[in-house]
């Protein structure tokens, strides 16, 4: 039976992962987005995650959020820089 310190140390592993990912998908696949959209994913998954600690679902809720962080901010991005 997994004690509470056994469930925190699987949680503490996803901190600032979603963010993480995101930013390398959208490196990796597509030249949308920079320096802001990248910044703006890691620390929305970051405080995401730490707020939605008590859910059951932390990393999804985190990983939309730093998703949705990247695109709203590259939008903004390529409307401010490149119009």
């Amino acid at each position: 039976m997994p004690t509470a310190s056994t469930t925190w140390s699987k949680r503490r592993r996803h901190f600032g992962s979603a963010g993480i990912f995101v930013v390398v998908i959208f490196a990796l696949f597509s030249r949308f987005g920079g320096v802001y959209s990248a910044a703006a994913a890691l620390l929305g998954g970051i405080v995401t995650w730490i707020v939605g600690m008590q859910l059951d679902f932390p990393y999804l809720l985190s990983l939309a959020v730093a998703f949705s962080g990247y695109v709203l901010t590259a939008s903004w991005e390529m409307a401010r820089f490149y119009s």
